[in-house]
């Protein structure tokens, strides 16, 4: 039973170093977007209001899809980690693959409307 035990604990260990292995750099991406967007809104904010004004419009529409993006990883993770129980490897690259052309029609979706209209989604938003 003590074997159990310890067994476990350093199994335990062992996945909380390797789940901090992945959260630390998501961590440090988001913080460092962030702090980017700050900073320029600073910065841009002793130049002038409109300028500051431009660069947190921005950093809006960039939390906006990062969170879509978040969003769709984590919902494909679920479905992935499901059909892993089942070792259905199949559906798993179907759902993967599904979860990326969906991401990237949404990245070309944003990508035209910026490229092509100069108010950005406020094409989209208000018709």
């Amino acid at each position: 039973m003590r074997n159990r035990i310890q067994f476990r604990g350093s199994s335990n260990r062992d996945f909380n170093r390797e789940l901090m292995m992945l959260v630390i750099p998501i961590a440090l991406q988001n913080l460092i977007s962030a702090t980017v967007i700050s900073v320029g809104v600073f910065m841009l904010g002793m130049i002038s209001q409109s300028a500051m004004s431009a660069v947190s419009l921005a950093g809006q529409i960039t939390f906006a899809l990062t969170l879509f993006y978040m969003g769709m990883s984590a919902g494909a993770s679920i479905l992935t980690a499901q059909y892993w129980g089942r070792e259905d490897l199949p559906t798993i690259q179907r759902i993967l693959s599904i979860a990326c052309m969906f991401s990237f029609c949404i990245s070309i979706l944003f990508f035209f409307d910026f490229l092509l209209s100069s108010r950005g989604t406020y094409v989209f938003i208000h018709q």
